[in-house]
């Protein structure tokens, strides 16, 4: 069943559900200290496994972790 909302939730409250299309906003604004970068990969990932069918992440500056997604992407040449 299909419904015509749009559900604003945190990463952590993302847990267990899933979404036809995820917009996953700010990582490029993320600054984890080197302790808690492992975290922060690891909450990425559950939320970019929330989107069933698409997965949207818009960002201005290519940080660490847009560099460690985009790398993982398909015909991506930049290295990590």
């Amino acid at each position: 069943m299909t419904t015509d909302r749009v559900s604003l939730i945190s990463i952590h409250s993302s847990k267990g559900l899933d979404f036809d299309l995820v917009y996953l906003v700010g990582l490029d604004h993320i600054h984890a200290r080197e302790t808690s970068k492992q975290n922060l990969v690891s909450l990425v990932y559950v939320a970019m496994t929330r989107a069933k069918h698409r997965l949207v992440i818009p960002y201005v500056e290519k940080r660490d972790l847009i560099r460690r997604i985009k790398g993982c992407l398909p015909g991506e040449r930049e290295h990590i």
